[in-house]
């Protein structure tokens, strides 16, 4: 389990492949997810936030097992669902959001065609929102400030450097990485409560290792999970 109960900002495209490789963590202003892995975001939050198109793909079997994507107002969002991929999920779409589904026929039924489909839910606000495990949005920004996280190097004890590489066990635990370009969690619990900002960089991530919690990641283009578990 390569991540567990990890918060993700900003991202251009994740894709999990492994078994359970993002469950119980937080996605929010991702343009693209795809899920290949059997239950990948089992129990996982996936918020449109601040991105106006987003694109969510469940393909592998259960892999959005109780998952929650929520279309935020502004945002148009695309959800597949594939087999099973959409069992037990939660599509909300607020007001003022365009939410598309394929197939199209899941907005009205529970199976199309064998195809397991989403509880979809149109509501106005986070209050209309049924209860769920995750904290809002609002509240995980305002745990974490995004603006302050550049800050100074001296005072955040932050590392600057081109390559974060965590081969083994609990080598980065607790870290924060600032201005790295790319990052590699490879050993048992290597990336446990780290913090990757990668603001300033295009950086991309892979979670390789098993169980490294609570890893936050901020501003980054692409991340990889193929190991059981970005959890």
């Amino acid at each position: 389990m390569a991540c567990k109960d990890s918060s993700l900002y900003s991202a251009k495209l994740v894709q999990a492949f492994g078994q359970e490789s993002a469950i119980y963590s937080e996605f929010y202003g991702m343009e693209q997810i795809e899920a290949y892995g059997y239950q990948a975001f089992e129990g996982s939050l996936i918020d449109s936030a601040e991105v106006t198109q987003m694109t969510v793909e469940f393909i592998g079997q259960a892999s959005g097992k109780q998952a929650q994507v929520r279309c935020r107002a502004g945002a148009t969002c695309d959800v597949l669902c594939k087999g099973s991929g959409c069992i037990n999920m939660e599509y909300v779409c607020y007001e003022g959001a365009v939410c598309n589904l394929s197939p199209s026929e899941c907005m009205d039924t529970d199976i199309f065609e064998g195809i397991t489909c989403p509880d979809v839910l149109f509501v106005s606000s986070d209050d209309d929102i049924p209860d769920f495990k995750l904290r809002s949005y609002a509240e995980k920004l305002a745990e974490v400030d995004l603006e302050a996280l550049p800050g100074s190097a001296e005072k955040k004890g932050l590392q600057a450097m081109s390559s974060a590489v965590c081969p083994t066990e609990g080598q980065c635990e607790g870290e924060t990485f600032h201005q790295a370009t790319s990052g590699s969690c490879q050993g048992v619990g290597s990336c446990k409560s780290a913090e990757f900002d990668f603001s300033h960089n295009a950086g991309s991530l892979r979670c390789d290792g098993k169980v490294s919690d609570n890893v936050y990641i901020y501003h980054i283009i692409y991340i990889e999970m193929t190991s059981s578990g970005f959890m």
